[in-house]
């Protein structure tokens, strides 16, 4: 689709700053993120964004429905799995899983103005075996009947 892939490590603010610059961007539009870490961290990329005069605009990812998007008649989020199985179906419709069509828009993807992809061995990860991982005399089994752990 004439797109690329970008590949960073390091802290996302630094990143994403050092990033934004190179590309001479006014706009970062990515994905929402609902992991505990990444609640935290967006606020703190968005600001840095905003210090530099970028706006950050974040969109539906990775679900269907977003936290407020099925609630009960009351607002609430549902306490029971039934009642909001049932609510969930009942707004899902054939364009919430149907694809959607990218092509249109590849021509607006940014080409990599930075190196290439870096290596595990780069972002300091080493290979791993077994041996380094655990040495036969750390392994520890739990035998059937046995309550504590056994060596092997």
């Amino acid at each position: 689709m004439g797109g690329s892939l970008i590949a960073l490590h390091g802290r996302m603010r630094d990143e994403v700053l050092r990033l934004v610059a190179a590309l001479q961007t006014q706009a970062v539009y990515t994905n929402r993120d609902y992991e505990p870490d990444a609640v935290e961290r967006d606020p703190a990329v968005q600001r840095a964004l905003l210090r530099h005069g970028i706006t950050l605009r974040t969109l539906k990812d990775q679900v269907l429905f977003e936290k407020y998007e099925v609630l009960t008649r009351d607002g609430s989020p549902f306490s029971a799995f039934t009642a909001c199985r049932n609510a969930w179906l009942e707004r899902l419709a054939a364009c919430c899983v149907t694809a959607y069509p990218v092509e249109k828009y590849a021509g607006s993807l940014a080409r990599p103005p930075i190196g290439d992809v870096p290596t595990l061995e780069q972002m300091g990860f080493e290979r791993a075996t077994y041996e380094n991982f655990v040495s036969r005399q750390e392994l520890r089994v739990v035998k059937p009947g046995c309550r504590a752990s056994c060596r092997a």
